[in-house]
């Protein structure tokens, strides 16, 4: 009764409306994306492969909880190490807690960082590719706008706005989220 009552109802993307709709039918939503953030066009960068006998370099942003997927994270990790894959996880940012051992032995995590310094992280550590394995619909994500300034091959789940933003952009993959 008290949305109702709203001038106006905004939603930051389109993934977002539709679970607020599911919760609260009958009501209508605006869309007020951040796509103004987003200086257009994007850069795509040419990718190479990495050289036999080189690990994969695959990237990790921000604060890692269980939500934006730090079981997946450490379940693949553990995966990785116990079939010596050629991978190394680069996690810019830190976990919420502590990884298995056999995951630690894959995951690098180069603590907290500014905002402001997360560019210049990006280009010290060139990953081969981004990863968000989140396992909760996001609305936005600031740290997919930098992966994309930066023109890398992104990797993310099928919940939330991250999947919408990727969609048909070249070197983008979008799994189911539980896979």
């Amino acid at each position: 009764a008290w949305l109702q009552q709203a001038q106006r109802l905004f939603s930051p993307s389109d993934d977002t409306t539709k679970r607020y709709e599911q919760i609260f039918p009958g009501l209508r939503y605006e869309l007020a994306s951040h796509a103004w953030l987003e200086p257009l066009p994007l850069p795509e960068r040419q990718r190479t492969l990495p050289s036999p006998g080189t690990p994969w370099r695959i990237g990790l942003l921000g604060r890692i909880v269980s939500a934006k997927g730090l079981d997946v994270l450490e379940a693949v990790a553990e995966l990785a190490q116990s079939q010596a894959a050629p991978i190394q996880f680069t996690l810019i940012g830190q976990t919420e807690r502590a990884l298995s051992r056999n995951a630690q032995h894959l995951v690098v995590q180069t603590g907290p960082y500014q905002e402001a310094d997360l560019d210049e992280k990006l280009s010290a550590h060139v990953p081969d590719l981004l990863w968000f394995p989140a396992q909760w619909p996001e609305t936005y994500s600031y740290t997919l706008s930098a992966a994309l300034r930066h023109g890398l091959p992104v990797v993310c789940s099928d919940l939330g706005a991250p999947a919408q933003r990727l969609a048909g952009r070249p070197f983008s993959l979008i799994l189911p989220w539980n896979s």
